[in-house]
């Protein structure tokens, strides 16, 4: 399956996406219908209930591509990427509500907040999910070496979340002297004391220390 997902060229990958979250879109629209009992009101036939949809999916799918939101890397999909999305939902609400009148369909207002709310939750998860999976597509066919991080300041923090999505390296956890980090996690991974450096790196099966620092004691693999 790794195979195929590293031969799709980058418009491939887009073009999946993209279906994601056309899928995503119908299923935004069916739960909002589906917490509220009110359905329908007049002017809904059976034609304009399946054409309204449709014509959500396809402006969601011109306003993705227009938000370049499909062509934004899982690994990248942070901050800036989930604003992008709360516009996208935004957009696709008020469109929600533009096209129901365009249709002689009309529903109660909440329909279009709720399904606005679904569309945006919906593809927060959607990346949530496949970020990992695809990581771990990667991981078990390729392995990572697991290192451990001498320092939990400010560079090696930045290391760490540099690393956070790296393809061939994972790291696992910080040693550093102070005592006030000791114990406390930063960046996700958990702070240890530097005496039982021996010890953290049997336990954590780390392959290799790596440090920023010019001052760092030599730190043995481990030996499994």
């Amino acid at each position: 399956m790794l195979n195929v997902i590293r031969s799709l060229p980058r418009p491939q990958k887009r073009a999946v996406m993209l279906i994601l979250d056309s899928v995503l879109i119908l299923a935004a629209f069916l739960i909002a219908l589906g917490i509220h009992d009110a359905g329908a009101q007049e002017g809904a036939t059976a034609i304009t209930l399946f054409l309204y949809p449709v014509g959500l999916t396809v402006f969601g799918a011109i306003l993705s591509l227009t938000l370049e939101l499909a062509a934004t890397p899982l690994n990248n999909f942070e901050t800036g990427s989930v604003d992008l999305t709360g516009i996208y939902a935004k957009a696709l609400a008020g469109a929600s509500h533009t096209l129901a009148h365009a249709f002689n369909t009309h529903f109660a207002y909440s329909i279009y907040v709720i399904f606005g709310f679904c569309c945006f939750t919906l593809v927060i998860v959607s990346r949530v999910i496949l970020l990992p999976f695809i990581v771990a597509l990667y991981h078990q066919a390729f392995g990572r070496k697991r290192i451990l991080i001498y320092g939990a300041g400010t560079t090696g923090t930045q290391l760490a979340s540099a690393l956070r999505h790296d393809r061939k390296i994972e790291a696992v956890a910080f040693v550093d002297d102070a005592k006030a980090l000791q114990g406390i996690k930063l960046a996700g991974l958990r702070v240890y004391q530097t005496h039982r450096l021996s010890k953290t790196i049997a336990e954590q099966h780390i392959d290799q220390c790596c440090s920023r620092t010019a001052n760092t004691p030599p730190c043995s693999a481990n030996p499994d």
